[in-house]
């Protein structure tokens, strides 16, 4: 009787771990599938905002060409050379930003180096 007993014990143990262990593996699986979404959200926001700084850019070199041909032939007017100045100032930092907004769309890529680990 006494065998049956610790036999029954071992079988109750045996399956508390069991249990334990795919608890665990479906936590652990949940927790993957959560990164797996974060991850293709922000690929997908990383395409969207790639397309935007796109399109923001051709009108923007159009506009650029178009100032500094208006530069070369109005430049010297005090007048429009101010005004020319502001507009090409506010145009190059729209075009920072959209360089900005192209390297956060570009996948990053890991490269890996041998090297001292405290690097």
């Amino acid at each position: 009787m006494e065998n049956c007993e610790w036999k029954l014990s071992q079988t109750a143990t045996d399956l508390r771990h069991e249990i334990e262990e795919r608890e665990r593996a479906e936590e652990q699986r949940e927790s993957m599938h959560s990164e797996l979404l974060r991850s293709q959200t922000m690929a997908a926001m990383g395409q969207l905002v790639a397309g935007v700084a796109h399109e923001v850019r051709n009108p923007l070199f159009g506009i650029s060409a178009t100032l500094e041909a208006m530069n070369t032939r109005y430049g010297e007017i005090e007048k429009y050379g101010r005004y020319l100045t502001v507009l090409r100032t506010e145009v190059n930092r729209l075009n920072n930003l959209m360089v900005d907004l192209l390297k956060f769309g570009k996948p990053t890529s890991t490269e890996f180096e041998i090297g001292p680990l405290e690097q």
